[in-house]
Protein backbone atom coordinates (compact mmCIF):
# COMPACT_ATOMS: atom_id res chain seq x y z
CA UNK A 1 0.00 0.00 0.00
CA UNK A 2 2.90 2.57 0.85
CA UNK A 3 4.62 1.36 -1.90
CA UNK A 4 1.68 2.05 -4.11
CA UNK A 5 1.41 5.37 -3.18
CA UNK A 6 5.10 6.25 -3.16
CA UNK A 7 4.61 5.04 -6.84
CA UNK A 8 1.87 7.67 -7.65
CA UNK A 9 3.39 10.81 -6.20
CA UNK A 10 6.38 10.10 -8.18
CA UNK A 11 4.66 9.49 -11.54
CA UNK A 12 2.19 12.18 -10.73
CA UNK A 13 5.21 14.47 -10.06
CA UNK A 14 7.22 14.24 -13.43
CA UNK A 15 3.84 14.03 -15.41
CA UNK A 16 3.21 17.27 -14.01
CA UNK A 17 7.03 18.77 -14.15
CA UNK A 18 6.43 17.27 -17.99
CA UNK A 19 3.29 18.73 -18.56
CA UNK A 20 4.84 22.43 -17.59
CA UNK A 21 7.49 21.61 -19.74
CA UNK A 22 5.52 20.84 -22.96
CA UNK A 23 3.03 24.12 -21.67
CA UNK A 24 6.63 26.49 -21.49
CA UNK A 25 7.33 25.28 -24.76
CA UNK A 26 4.26 25.68 -26.59
CA UNK A 27 4.26 29.57 -25.09
CA UNK A 28 7.78 30.74 -25.77
CA UNK A 29 7.61 29.30 -29.37
CA UNK A 30 3.98 31.32 -29.18
CA UNK A 31 5.73 34.48 -27.83
CA UNK A 32 8.80 34.63 -30.44
CA UNK A 33 6.01 34.16 -33.30
CA UNK A 34 4.80 37.23 -32.73
CA UNK A 35 8.03 39.08 -32.77
CA UNK A 36 8.05 40.41 -36.08
CA UNK A 37 4.46 41.86 -35.30
CA UNK A 38 3.65 45.46 -33.46
CA UNK A 39 3.00 43.85 -30.54
CA UNK A 40 6.34 41.63 -30.94
CA UNK A 41 8.40 44.22 -28.99
CA UNK A 42 6.51 44.12 -25.60
CA UNK A 43 5.39 40.29 -26.34
CA UNK A 44 9.52 39.43 -25.87
CA UNK A 45 9.36 40.56 -22.59
CA UNK A 46 6.76 37.48 -21.59
CA UNK A 47 9.78 35.13 -22.49
CA UNK A 48 10.62 34.99 -18.97
CA UNK A 49 7.03 34.01 -17.99
CA UNK A 50 7.37 31.11 -20.06
CA UNK A 51 10.66 29.99 -18.82
CA UNK A 52 8.90 30.65 -15.38
CA UNK A 53 6.14 28.10 -16.10
CA UNK A 54 8.24 25.13 -16.21
CA UNK A 55 10.71 26.58 -13.53
CA UNK A 56 8.61 27.62 -10.49
CA UNK A 57 6.60 24.71 -10.44
CA UNK A 58 9.50 22.38 -10.65
CA UNK A 59 11.31 24.29 -7.42
CA UNK A 60 7.93 23.60 -5.52
CA UNK A 61 7.92 20.34 -6.16
CA UNK A 62 11.38 19.97 -5.36
CA UNK A 63 10.93 21.46 -2.19
CA UNK A 64 13.24 24.55 -2.77
CA UNK A 65 14.05 26.35 -0.09
CA UNK A 66 12.03 29.83 -0.42
CA UNK A 67 14.66 32.12 -1.06
CA UNK A 68 16.31 29.81 -3.83
CA UNK A 69 12.56 30.02 -5.15
CA UNK A 70 12.42 33.79 -4.82
CA UNK A 71 16.16 33.99 -6.29
CA UNK A 72 15.00 31.32 -9.38
CA UNK A 73 12.00 33.66 -10.07
CA UNK A 74 13.58 36.68 -10.53
CA UNK A 75 15.97 35.31 -12.78
CA UNK A 76 13.09 33.62 -14.90
CA UNK A 77 10.95 36.95 -15.29
CA UNK A 78 14.55 39.11 -16.34
CA UNK A 79 15.52 36.79 -18.94
CA UNK A 80 14.75 39.46 -21.68
CA UNK A 81 16.89 41.48 -20.12
CA UNK A 82 19.80 39.66 -18.69
CA UNK A 83 19.87 37.81 -21.91
CA UNK A 84 19.99 40.60 -24.25
CA UNK A 85 23.21 41.74 -22.26
CA UNK A 86 24.85 38.37 -22.64
CA UNK A 87 24.12 38.23 -26.18
CA UNK A 88 25.22 41.76 -26.86
CA UNK A 89 28.78 40.74 -24.79
CA UNK A 90 29.31 37.77 -27.04
CA UNK A 91 28.42 39.18 -30.24
CA UNK A 92 24.92 37.55 -30.52
CA UNK A 93 26.70 34.47 -32.43
CA UNK A 94 27.58 32.39 -29.39
CA UNK A 95 24.70 33.76 -27.01
CA UNK A 96 22.61 30.51 -27.02
CA UNK A 97 25.55 28.73 -26.01
CA UNK A 98 26.12 31.18 -22.99
CA UNK A 99 23.05 31.85 -21.80
CA UNK A 100 22.26 28.09 -21.39
CA UNK A 101 25.34 28.37 -19.50
CA UNK A 102 24.02 30.56 -17.19
CA UNK A 103 20.70 28.67 -16.80
CA UNK A 104 22.39 25.71 -16.31
CA UNK A 105 24.48 27.75 -13.21
CA UNK A 106 21.21 28.66 -11.97
CA UNK A 107 19.32 25.33 -12.22
CA UNK A 108 22.44 23.56 -11.04
CA UNK A 109 22.44 25.78 -7.71
CA UNK A 110 18.55 26.14 -7.15
CA UNK A 111 18.03 22.91 -7.41
CA UNK A 112 21.39 21.27 -6.04
CA UNK A 113 21.71 19.36 -9.00
CA UNK A 114 25.70 20.03 -10.21
CA UNK A 115 25.30 17.97 -13.31
CA UNK A 116 22.38 20.47 -14.65
CA UNK A 117 25.20 22.59 -16.35
CA UNK A 118 25.90 19.47 -18.19
CA UNK A 119 22.66 19.27 -19.55
CA UNK A 120 22.47 22.95 -20.29
CA UNK A 121 26.09 23.09 -21.87
CA UNK A 122 24.13 20.43 -24.58
CA UNK A 123 21.21 22.40 -24.77
CA UNK A 124 23.46 25.28 -25.68
CA UNK A 125 26.04 23.47 -28.62
CA UNK A 126 22.74 22.36 -30.00
CA UNK A 127 20.84 25.63 -30.07
CA UNK A 128 23.95 27.02 -31.17
CA UNK A 129 24.15 24.65 -34.00
CA UNK A 130 20.74 25.71 -35.41
CA UNK A 131 21.68 29.10 -35.18
CA UNK A 132 24.32 28.35 -37.60
CA UNK A 133 22.43 26.72 -39.67
CA UNK A 134 19.76 29.08 -39.83
CA UNK A 135 22.35 31.47 -40.93
CA UNK A 136 23.57 29.03 -43.55
CA UNK A 137 20.32 28.73 -45.28
CA UNK A 138 18.90 31.90 -44.63
CA UNK A 139 15.69 29.85 -43.16
CA UNK A 140 12.65 31.92 -43.46
CA UNK A 141 12.85 35.67 -43.79
CA UNK A 142 16.17 37.55 -42.95
CA UNK A 143 18.31 36.67 -40.14
CA UNK A 144 18.23 40.18 -38.69
CA UNK A 145 14.23 39.68 -38.51
CA UNK A 146 13.44 36.03 -38.26
CA UNK A 147 17.03 34.84 -37.51
CA UNK A 148 17.11 35.45 -33.74
CA UNK A 149 13.51 34.19 -33.18
CA UNK A 150 13.66 31.01 -34.93
CA UNK A 151 16.67 30.80 -32.68
CA UNK A 152 14.90 30.93 -29.45
CA UNK A 153 12.15 28.77 -31.05
CA UNK A 154 14.49 26.13 -31.34
CA UNK A 155 15.90 26.27 -27.76
CA UNK A 156 12.51 25.90 -25.87
CA UNK A 157 12.13 23.05 -28.34
CA UNK A 158 15.43 21.14 -27.37
CA UNK A 159 14.71 22.07 -23.53
CA UNK A 160 11.54 20.38 -23.44
CA UNK A 161 12.62 17.56 -21.75
CA UNK A 162 15.46 19.15 -19.62
CA UNK A 163 13.64 19.52 -16.55
CA UNK A 164 11.53 16.53 -16.51
CA UNK A 165 15.34 14.70 -16.84
CA UNK A 166 17.24 16.60 -14.04
CA UNK A 167 14.37 16.01 -11.63
CA UNK A 168 14.30 12.01 -12.51
CA UNK A 169 17.75 11.20 -13.41
CA UNK A 170 20.07 13.93 -12.08
CA UNK A 171 21.00 13.18 -8.31
CA UNK A 172 21.75 16.30 -5.60
CA UNK A 173 25.00 16.99 -4.61
CA UNK A 174 25.19 15.17 -1.08
CA UNK A 175 27.12 18.15 0.22
CA UNK A 176 25.11 20.88 -0.09
CA UNK A 177 21.93 19.18 1.36
CA UNK A 178 20.56 19.72 4.43
CA UNK A 179 21.32 16.06 6.77
CA UNK A 180 17.55 16.91 7.73
CA UNK A 181 16.32 16.48 4.40
CA UNK A 182 16.30 13.39 1.91
CA UNK A 183 18.75 14.28 -0.77
CA UNK A 184 16.50 12.95 -3.51
CA UNK A 185 13.07 14.75 -2.40
CA UNK A 186 14.05 17.34 0.11
CA UNK A 187 11.55 15.51 2.66
CA UNK A 188 12.52 16.54 6.03
CA UNK A 189 13.82 13.60 8.10
CA UNK A 190 13.03 15.18 11.47
CA UNK A 191 11.42 12.47 13.82
CA UNK A 192 12.67 9.35 11.56
CA UNK A 193 14.96 6.83 12.36
CA UNK A 194 18.23 6.44 10.83
CA UNK A 195 17.74 3.62 8.84
CA UNK A 196 14.41 4.28 7.36
CA UNK A 197 13.17 5.03 3.67
CA UNK A 198 12.11 8.26 3.17
CA UNK A 199 8.41 8.13 3.53
CA UNK A 200 8.11 10.62 0.15
CA UNK A 201 10.07 9.20 -2.24
CA UNK A 202 10.93 5.66 -0.69
CA UNK A 203 15.00 6.19 -1.19
CA UNK A 204 17.22 5.90 1.75
CA UNK A 205 17.31 9.36 2.51
CA UNK A 206 21.55 10.21 2.33
CA UNK A 207 22.07 7.18 -0.38
CA UNK A 208 21.85 8.44 -3.79
CA UNK A 209 20.05 5.90 -6.15
CA UNK A 210 17.36 5.62 -8.10
CA UNK A 211 13.56 6.13 -7.12
CA UNK A 212 12.53 3.35 -9.08
CA UNK A 213 15.01 0.33 -8.02
CA UNK A 214 14.23 1.36 -3.80
CA UNK A 215 10.45 1.11 -4.68
CA UNK A 216 11.20 -2.31 -6.03
CA UNK A 217 13.58 -3.17 -3.19
CA UNK A 218 11.15 -2.18 -1.06
CA UNK A 219 8.20 -4.64 -2.85
CA UNK A 220 10.79 -7.60 -2.77
CA UNK A 221 11.02 -7.01 1.14
CA UNK A 222 7.43 -7.19 1.40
Amino acid sequence: MICGEMQIKLRDRYQFIWQMSILSTLLGIAIVSISNHPIGEYGILLLGIAHGVVFIPTMITDKCTTWKMVVGSIVCITYPFWGLAVGMMVCSIMSPFFESFVWGLVVAWVLNRPLAILVFLIVGVLSNISLFVIIRFNLGHTFDEWGIAQTIGVWYVIVLPVFPIIVRYLPKSKAMTNPFECVHCSYSLVGLLNYSLCPECGNHPHEKSDPQAALENLVDSD
